[in-house]
């Protein structure tokens, strides 16, 4: 019993002597005693070890795809110097089109943002219809200026023929009135003649040269104010038929301004002017975009062609690490990460494998 006991304490020494070198830098993640005494030991020694091949498989996956990135880097950082230029040049070019291409894309997009759908139907006759819109546009002002002219001369006469007619009120009731002041004169003229037996002649006298002055003065105005009613009523007529005319002018315009507006929808030319600007911007940044992109596949393939003459089949990799391509310093510190990383994918399968070799040992 002794005996076995002992034997059982050597084995653990010297499992502990056999990973003890690497108990600082591979940490296995379980206790060794621990899992050598538990009755269930062989189950999960088992499952530690399925899980432990599956982890060494994925990192040995990654290792070989993170070597094959590795020798790239290596390989390109070696070249000689002419061509080093060339595949930095290349990369410099491609990296400051990705910005521009950013830049051309954002304002690509807030372009068509403001682009009309309607635009496009009709882009060929716009400019034209721009045109003819203004032209139209004008002349409905202008035609609009005239009706409001000719409104306000009708409103005019229509005012003076008031007081036209106001005036010949006062003329007719201003003779009455001389009427019935020569009567009165008369009258009394008259008793002052035969009951008082006074001189006359000069009162009369003067009487009816200021009644004949009167009368004369009210009849030539009289006769003014006809001449100006009759007048009046012509001019009346004359702008009720220009302002007819004006009107249907108006009218006929502003149809075959409205038809031009619902075929394009909008409301004035300055809106279909707008529009197409938006247009027009929005195929200039399309266009640029589009130069871009073509530069931008022009330089992938030269950098391609140059990638093949050195037997490195990894263009796509070269352009996710674009920027450090770029450079010599940048592919120098390229190398130094992947260096770095090489290292830790290293000690880490070399831990995998000491824990793997551990777990065949207990099991």
């Amino acid at each position: 019993m002794k005996l076995g006991f002992k034997r059982f304490v050597e084995f653990i020494s010297y499992i502990k002597a056999f990973f003890k070198p690497y108990e600082e830098e591979l940490l296995l993640g379980f206790d060794v005693e621990k899992l050598l005494n538990d009755p269930k030991r062989q189950i999960k020694v088992d499952h530690m070890t399925e899980m432990n091949t599956k982890k060494c498989e994925m990192l040995a996956n990654k290792y070989r795809e993170f070597m094959n990135e590795y020798v790239v880097v290596e390989r390109i950082s070696e070249l000689p110097n002419d061509l080093s230029h060339k595949i930095q040049g290349l990369c410099k070019q491609y990296s400051e089109m990705s910005v521009i291409k950013d830049e051309t894309e954002k304002r690509n997009i807030e372009a068509k943002k403001k682009e009309h759908p309607t635009i496009g139907l009709y882009v060929k006759d716009i400019p034209n219809a721009i045109k003819i819109l203004k032209e139209h546009e004008s002349h409905q002002q202008s035609v609009r200026n005239d009706l409001n002219i000719l409104e306000g001369e009708k409103e005019d006469l229509l005012y003076q023929f008031r007081n036209l007619k106001r005036a010949l009120t006062f003329l007719k009731t201003f003779l009455i009135f001389l009427a019935f002041a020569l009567l009165i004169m008369g009258v009394i003229l008259s008793i002052r003649l035969l009951i008082q037996d006074e001189n006359i002649f000069w009162p009369a006298l003067i009487t009816v040269m200021v009644i004949s002055f009167l009368f004369l003065w009210a009849y030539i105005f009289r006769r003014y104010c006809i001449y100006e009613l009759k007048k009046n009523q012509m001019m009346q007529e004359r702008a009720v038929k220009l302002i007819n005319k004006t009107k249907i002018k108006f009218v006929h315009n502003q149809q075959l301004l409205e038809f031009q507006y619902k075929k394009y929808k909008v409301n004035s030319s300055e809106v279909l002017e707008l529009r197409y600007d938006n247009y027009s911007e929005a195929i200039d940044e399309q266009r640029n975009f589009d130069n871009v992109n073509n530069s931008m596949k022009s330089i992938v393939i030269d950098l391609d062609e140059q990638l093949t003459r050195l037997h490195i089949e990894s263009t796509e990799f070269v352009l996710r690490h674009i920027d450090y391509f770029a450079t010599q310093k940048g592919i120098n510190s390229l190398r130094e990460q992947y260096e770095e990383e090489r290292e830790v994918l290293k000690k880490e399968l070399k831990r995998l494998e000491h824990e793997r070799e551990v777990l065949k040992s207990i099991s």
